[in-house]
C-alpha cells in the first residue's frame, strides 16, 4: 500500500487486530455497561502483575458514555467489548455528551 491507509482500511485493520490503545472506541458485547473509551493506558507495577495473570503487562481505563469508570486487563475487555473504532477529538466527544444530557435534564425533569 502507497502512502497513509484510508479510514476504512485503518478501522479494519485496528478492529481485526483487536488493538486497544487510547481512545479506542467500545461497544460492550452484552450491554452490561455504556459504550465508552478507553481513556488510560497504563503499565502494571512489577510488584503488581502476579496479581493480575494477564497476557499483556498494561490496565486500561474505560470511560463511559453515562461517565462510570473501570480498570480493565486486556482479557477483559477482550470479553466485554467490541472496538468499534479511534475518537480523533476525545475532547469534542466529552462535550457533546454532556450537552445532550443537559437537553435531557432540560426536556425530562424540569
Amino acid at each position: 500500500m502507497i502512502g497513509a491507509p484510508t479510514e476504512e482500511e485503518w478501522f479494519g485493520i485496528r478492529m481485526h487486530a483487536q488493538d486497544f490503545q487510547l481512545h479506542t472506541t467500545l461497544q460492550p458485547n452484552a450491554g452490561h455497561t455504556g459504550c465508552g473509551m478507553i481513556v488510560k493506558v497504563e503499565d502494571i507495577p512489577e510488584s503488581r502483575q502476579g496479581l493480575y495473570n494477564s497476557k499483556e503487562n498494561k490496565l486500561y481505563t474505560v470511560l463511559t458514555d453515562f461517565g462510570n469508570t473501570f480498570i480493565l486487563t486486556v482479557e477483559e475487555l477482550e470479553t466485554a467489548y467490541t472496538i468499534t473504532g479511534v475518537e480523533k477529538d476525545p475532547q469534542s466527544r466529552f462535550m457533546r455528551q454532556q450537552e445532550l444530557l443537559r437537553e435531557a435534564w432540560d426536556k425530562y425533569f424540569k
